[in-house]
């Protein structure tokens, strides 16, 4: 397929570029740099667009012009915390984006999108593991804004479908994403925010950057008292893509859990993290954030139904492959 991949500058949209290529799709990129890596197009290789994916009649014309068999979704602002203290921001960035893209995605006929959504979506469930139509419960504004795209698109199928239009689309909601592969980055350097991934603070204690690790909040109800989480490896994250794009069927709308189903506190992250890398990783505690949920676990079935499996099953390979990846920094 041809296939354009927004956010290709970014974390899991540069890894998303390096491997459907290597399934054999002919990819492009796009990217405006508000978040990504500005020297990503020399890195990637592919044919690559500087524009706003919000830029709806730029985004219809470089569709109408290069024919894509598929709009791959991943631009977005991602943060919990800054999207509680600015929320208008988060819901322009990501409802609004999502909303002019996908009006040029159907003007333009381009007849799969595939939307990279997540567990924020779901809140703290109740369950061991949550399937995909269980209730969603977004604790964030950026959870909201990530199920309204959701709802968004499985309307915009349902129109397409009663207008008789060829259009489908699915939704993988993944979980915690972490570690390095196909992509010639690694993991995003943290830096001094708060609201960044784990495995990316427990890089930057490893490579010198930060002094600590501070953990927020030790009384949740979990085992430990610190919060739960299913860590995915962003290669895995990628097949997913891979699958699920190839196998959409016109009028078709589907959503996806993309984890391994394994749980891991922020404690057992950091003995992890320990092992794979022999630092000491001091560790301060903190107060809760806002927006976290005691503990969110996939029930991945449906997607493994299509032939996926996870390559990686723990967070000491997760976080090994971050800490051992070799590219431009």
């Amino acid at each position: 397929m041809r296939i354009l991949i927004t956010g290709a500058a970014g974390y899991i949209g540069s890894h998303a570029v390096v491997g459907l290529q290597r399934q054999g799709h002919e990819v492009q990129g796009l990217d405006d740099f508000r978040a990504g890596r500005p020297d990503a197009p020399e890195h990637l290789g592919v044919p690559f667009h500087v524009l706003d994916a919000g830029d709806e009649e730029a985004i219809f014309a470089l569709l109408r012009e290069e024919s894509f068999d598929c709009v791959q979704h991943f631009a977005a602002d991602v943060h919990v915390s800054a999207s509680v203290g600015a929320p208008i921001v988060t819901w322009e960035n990501n409802v609004g984006t999502t909303t002019r893209l996908l009006s040029a995605v159907r003007r333009a006929s381009v007849p799969k999108f595939v939307l990279s959504s997540t567990c924020a979506v779901l809140g703290d469930s109740g369950a061991a593991l949550v399937r995909e139509d269980d209730p969603v419960c977004p604790m964030s504004p950026y959870g909201s804004t990530k199920a309204a795209c959701e709802r968004l698109l499985e309307e915009e199928v349902s129109a397409a479908a009663s207008a008789g239009a060829p259009f489908s689309a699915a939704v993988l909601r993944y979980f915690n994403v972490c570690g390095a592969g196909a992509g010639p980055f690694g993991e995003p350097i943290a830096g001094s925010g708060h609201d960044v991934r784990l495995s990316q603070v427990l890089l930057d204690v490893v490579q010198g950057r930060r002094d600590h690790i501070t953990i927020f909040g030790t009384d949740y109800a979990t085992p430990d008292g610190t919060c739960v989480r299913d860590y995915i490896h962003v290669d895995d994250v990628v097949a997913a893509h891979s699958i699920v794009g190839d196998r959409l069927k016109s009028g078709e709308f589907c959503r996806y859990h993309v984890g391994t189903g394994k749980s891991t506190s922020v404690y057992e992250a950091v003995e992890a993290a320990r092992r794979a890398s022999s630092h000491p990783i001091p560790v301060i505690l903190g107060n809760r954030r806002p927006g976290d949920a005691d503990s969110v676990m996939a029930d991945s079935s449906r997607l493994q139904a299509l032939g996926w499996t996870p390559g990686h099953l723990s967070f000491d390979s997760m976080f090994a492959s971050a800490l051992n990846h070799r590219g431009p920094q």
